[in-house]
């Protein structure tokens, strides 16, 4: 039992942990601590699959059947599978075309995703945080009124209070102040006239912005702006003011919460493709060697994406278009920035995991019977039960996170409710099989068989 569902739990474990490795490379973000927690949590489970709970199985015997519970659609279940796998079987082609245009049209949305680093519009309307603030943005304009901090690095040994540094660094000011959507540009350091007197002889109101904004490394100038954090003409904004600035001779910082908001999704536009690269190669390589096939792992992989990328299109038209705003309770805005990574590590992860236990049954079925078909149909009799349950827990986990006040975390959970929902309710239990009927015995193909490998197979197979 152990060398056929031990590989199985092997496989399928590793599958869950190497879609989870891809937070790994977002490194300017929290995802490579969850990652870990996650991992290490998927390595526990793997761990005791294959040690622990055997053993302790061998030890209860026969007796871990003593106390049947029986449920009513336990057998039916199983005549379900059985009819519902010779259908799809008789008519593939009736069967794939139309489920995966579905699948594709629930990702469309996705095309026009809007992305942000989150605010005051990720909290719940009737929150009394938010309710709060707005109300301080209404009466007091002047306090939340977006603010770009520029920091001005001095070398080292460099005196702050020098006229050459201000002249400078007015150039600096001046050129910013240019910008479109600057309001103005105002600090000591911007006005070279005023180090012609000492710090006493200033304004009263100079000599404070100097003492709280100047120290002996660094100086600080805050410039307001026209548009609130997070719009679009602020990225823009500050994509102009650090193209300005990158030309100073004075080392120039430009900070804000839209700042951090560019970063985020130039370092997601630049790790995205590595994280997916990896995460697609590892699992091919990892279903090869579970069934030595070349198109099995290709067809995997593809059948996953197709699953996340409708829970894409569907967390879009739900939180960015706002279908369910009024059920859920949210304002509907762009995505979080971190919600397409975690969820597609996560859901690729829990897809794998259901593609490789149904491959496992088929893969059995096909070295003792060499029929392609029945080995199909058999392989999702023998799992559909098996992953459907799987499946109903963690949407029943993850329908939890719906109900939460925080967008990023209610967007997370219908995104992963939806996926796992998806997968084994149309992908496996209708575009896989149908997609493997047609290739027929294609599907075992490699140039790696050999008779030795085959007897392995079939020797694992018959134990």
């Amino acid at each position: 039992m152990m060398a056929t569902a031990g590989r199985a739990i092997l496989f399928s474990g590793a599958t869950v942990a190497v879609g989870l490795c891809t937070l790994f490379y977002f490194t300017a973000t929290h995802m490579p601590s969850m990652g870990m927690g996650a991992f290490l949590a998927v390595l526990g489970a793997l761990i005791y699959s294959l040690t622990l709970l055997p053993a302790l199985l061998s030890l209860v015997g026969h007796g871990i059947d003593r106390l049947p519970v029986p449920l009513p659609w336990g057998q039916d279940e199983g005549r379900f599978w059985e009819k519902f796998s010779t259908r799809v079987m008789k008519n593939p082609v009736g069967w794939l075309i139309p489920s995966m245009g579905f699948l594709l049209l629930l990702g469309v949305p996705f095309l026009h995703v809007e992305l942000t680093a989150g605010g005051l519009d990720t909290l719940p309307p009737d929150l009394e945080s938010r309710q709060a603030y707005e109300i301080l943005e209404e009466e007091f304009p002047a306090f939340t009124a977006s603010v770009v901090p520029l920091v001005i690095v001095f070398d080292e040994g460099q005196d702050p209070f020098s006229k050459a540094l201000s002249t400078e660094v007015a150039l600096v000011c001046e050129g910013v102040e240019t910008v479109e959507g600057v309001i103005s540009v105002s600090h000591p350091l911007c006005n070279p006239s005023l180090f012609d007197t000492e710090i006493e002889e200033w304004p009263e109101d100079l000599r404070i912005e100097w003492l709280t904004t100047v120290s002996n490394s660094l100086a600080m100038i805050n410039v307001p702006i026209e548009y609130p954090s997070g719009s679009d003409e602020a990225e823009q904004l500050i994509k102009d003011v650090r193209e300005f600035t990158s030309s100073s001779q004075e080392e120039v910082l430009v900070g804000s919460w839209t700042s951090y908001e560019v970063d985020m999704k130039e370092h997601l536009k630049e790790r995205i493709p590595v994280a997916l690269a990896f995460v697609l190669l590892v699992t091919m390589v990892l279903v090869w060697f579970q069934v030595h096939s070349v198109l099995v792992p290709i067809k995997a992989v593809f059948m996953n994406i197709l699953s996340i990328s409708a829970s894409f299109g569907l967390i879009v038209v739900v939180f960015q278009d706002g279908l369910l705003a009024g059920p859920l309770n949210f304002t509907p805005q762009p995505l979080d920035l971190m919600v397409p990574p975690l969820v597609f590590g996560i859901a690729f992860g829990l897809s794998m995991d259901y593609e490789v236990l149904m491959l496992s049954r088929i893969h059995e079925s096909w070295l003792e019977t060499e029929d392609n078909t029945r080995a199909v149909s058999e392989g999702l009799q023998a799992s559909g039960r098996l992953i459907t349950g799987a499946a109903a827990i963690m949407i029943a986990v993850f329908s939890g996170f719906i109900f939460a006040d925080v967008m990023i975390i209610k967007s997370i959970g219908f995104a992963l409710a939806v996926a796992v929902f998806v997968d084994p309710t149309i992908v496996r239990a209708v575009v896989v099989p149908s997609a493997m009927r047609l290739m027929g015995r294609a599907n075992w193909w490699s140039p790696d068989f050999s008779g030795s490998r085959k007897n392995k197979d079939e020797s694992v197979a018959k134990q």
